[in-house]
C-alpha cells in the first residue's frame, strides 16, 4: 500500500515534465447564478493567496462559481490555479497526481475520482479534515451530518469530505409471483446478498416464466455493475485498521456461489461496459425497466422520491434502502465520480490547508443551485442527495422534491397530493441521514481481484479457490 520511494531523481524529472506538459487554467466565470454563501464572516488575507485544485471536467463550472462567491459575497479574492481533465484522460491524470505527491508538488485540493485514497492516507499525503474543521472559527463538527463523515473515516481521521451523500434503494418488479413479492415486502432494509438469494429462488422456482429477467437495473451502480457489487461486499471481510481479512469465511463463499449464477450470462458484456465507461464517461443501461427483477436507484437523480410520493409508476413496488452486512446504509463514493455525491474533497498536507477548507465551504454552497443542465444535460435541482451541511438540508430537499413533482405530476390534483406528502418525505430522508453508514466502495485496488474475478466468472476456478487466492493477495497487500 505504501509508495516505494525508488528512483527519486527519475520521478522528479518525470514530475517536472508532466507539470510542464499538462497545463491547468481558468475560464470566464458564469454570471447567471444565484449567490449562496455560508454563515459567518470571511477570513481576510493580507495578500491575495493562490489555491491550486485538481479536478475532473465535470466540476469546472461549480469550482468557478465558488471563486465568484468567495470574491463577491465573502469579500476575499484568490488566484485559482485550476487543473481540469476530461474523462478520457482520467488515468493519465491520476498517474500525474501520484507523481506530484512523490515530488512534493501536490495541489492544495483535489476532487476524489478513483484515487488510491488509502495509500495516500498511509503515506501521509493528506490532511485530517477534522483538524481543519476544529481550527476554523466559522465551522464546527456539529454543522455537518456525522454519520456520512464517520463512514468516510480512515485510520482515525477524516481525509475525504463529501459535499453531499445519498443512498441506494431497491424496488421489486410488480409482475413477479406473490410469494416472491411478499418476501421482499418484509424488508425494512436489505443487503445485496439477500436480493441475490431472492433472485436465485425466483429462477429456481419460476424460471420457466421469469427466466428472461435480469437481476437488476436502475441508476445505482449497485444495480448495474457486478464489479461494484463484488467490491462492496468484499469490503465487509477486510479490517483495514487491524490489517486482517477473512475472505475464506463460509458466508463470503456462499455469496460467491450466488454471485456467479446471478451475473454469469452478462459477465462479458457488463465487464466490457465497465471498461468502456471508465474511459468514456457515465452510461445508463438501455433495457426497459420491467425486464429486471429489481430496480435499484441512487440519490444522484430524484429517483428516491418514487418511493416517497404517490405516482403513476406501475412496474415496481416498495422502496427499500440497501445496507451492508451490519445493517449500515450503503453510501457513495463509488468507483468514479460523481456517484451518490456531488463531489468529495481531499486536502493534501500543504501549507494552504485552511484556505482549501474555507474554499470547500464556498464549493458546498455553490452546489446548491448550479445551472448544470445547459452544459451537461443534467438538472441538479432533481438530485435527491442530501447536502452534508445540516443548514442546507431542508431547503435543498424542498427544491429537489418540487422539481420531482413538476416533472412527474400529471395534473393539479396529483400535484396537490404530492405536495401534501412532502413533509413526510423530507422527514423520512432525515431519519435515514441519522442511521449508521458505510461506503459502497472500499478503496481496494482493482489489481487485487480483477483477474481472479474474471477467472471465477468464466468458470476457470471454483469459489473456494477464488476465495483462498483472494485471501492470500489481500493479506499480503494489507501488511506491505
Amino acid at each position: 500500500m505504501r509508495f516505494r520511494y525508488v528512483w527519486i531523481l527519475l520521478i522528479i524529472v518525470l514530475s517536472i515534465l508532466l507539470i510542464a506538459a499538462c497545463g491547468g487554467g481558468d475560464e470566464d466565470i458564469p454570471e447567471n447564478m444565484e449567490d449562496v454563501y455560508p454563515n459567518g464572516e470571511e477570513i481576510e488575507y493580507e495578500t491575495i493567496p493562490t489555491l491550486s485544485i485538481f479536478a475532473p471536467e465535470f466540476y469546472r463550472y461549480v469550482i468557478n462559481q465558488a471563486v465568484r462567491n468567495m470574491s463577491l459575497v465573502g469579500g476575499s479574492n484568490i488566484n485559482l490555479d485550476l487543473t481540469i481533465y476530461a474523462p478520457s484522460a482520467r488515468e493519465a491524470h491520476l498517474t500525474r497526481l501520484q507523481v506530484m505527491f512523490m515530488a512534493g508538488q501536490a495541489p492544495d485540493m483535489f476532487i476524489l475520482d478513483g484515487h488510491p485514497l488509502r495509500a495516500y492516507v498511509q503515506s501521509g499525503f493528506l490532511t485530517d479534515i477534522y483538524d481543519l474543521i476544529d481550527a476554523c472559527p466559522l465551522t464546527s463538527r456539529d454543522d455537518f451530518f456525522p454519520q456520512p463523515l464517520s463512514a468516510m473515516e480512515m485510520y482515525g481521521g477524516l481525509y475525504a469530505f463529501p459535499m453531499s451523500f445519498g443512498f441506494s434503494h431497491a424496488f421489486i418488479n410488480s409482475s413477479l409471483p406473490p410469494p416472491i413479492i411478499d418476501r421482499f415486502s418484509q424488508y425494512e432494509s436489505v443487503t445485496i446478498a439477500c436480493l441475490m438469494a431472492l433472485y436465485t429462488d425466483l429462477m429456481r422456482d419460476y424460471g420457466d416464466e421469469f427466466g428472461h429477467l435480469t437481476f437488476s437495473g436502475g441508476t445505482s451502480r449497485l444495480g448495474t455493475r457486478p464489479q461494484v457489487i463484488f467490491q462492496s461486499y468484499m469490503g465487509n471481510y477486510v479490517d483495514f485498521e487491524n490489517q486482517t481479512s477473512d475472505l475464506t469465511a463460509l458466508s463470503f463463499i456462499a455469496f460467491l456461489d450466488d454471485f456467479h449464477p446471478t451475473f454469469e450470462e452478462r459477465w462479458l458484456e457488463s465487464y466490457s461496459f465497465f471498461r468502456h465507461m471508465v474511459a468514456g464517461g457515465i452510461h445508463r443501461l438501455q433495457e426497459p425497466a420491467q425486464e429486471h427483477v429489481f430496480w435499484i436507484i441512487s440519490s444522484e437523480g430524484g429517483d428516491p422520491a418514487f418511493g416517497l410520493f404517490t405516482t403513476d409508476q406501475e412496474h415496481f413496488l416498495y422502496s427499500v434502502p440497501i445496507v451492508d452486512a451490519h445493517g449500515h446504509l450503503k453510501i457513495g463514493p463509488e468507483i468514479e465520480g460523481p456517484g451518490d455525491t456531488w463531489g468529495i474533497v481531499c486536502i493534501p498536507a500543504t501549507n494552504n490547508g485552511q484556505l482549501a477548507w474555507t474554499f470547500s465551504q464556498h464549493l458546498l454552497a455553490s452546489f446548491l443551485k448550479p445551472a448544470y443542465e445547459a452544459t451537461y444535460g443534467f438538472n441538479w435541482d432533481y438530485s435527491g442527495a442530501s447536502p452534508i451541511s445540516r443548514n442546507y438540508f431542508v431547503p435543498r430537499m424542498t427544491v429537489s422534491f418540487e422539481e420531482f413533482i413538476r416533472q412527474t405530476s400529471r395534473d393539479s390534483s396529483q400535484t396537490a397530493l404530492m405536495r401534501s406528502e412532502m413533509p413526510a418525505a423530507i422527514s423520512r430522508i432525515a431519519e435515514l441521514n441519522e442511521m449508521p453508514m458505510s461506503l459502497t466502495y472500499s478503496f481496494l485496488p482493482e489489481s487485487l481481484y480483477y483477474d481472479l474475478l474474471d477467472q471465477f466468472m468464466l468458470g476457470i476456478i471454483s469459489s473456494d479457490d477464488f476465495a483462498q487466492q483472494l485471501q492470500n493477495r489481500v493479506s499480503l497487500w494489507l501488511i506491505e
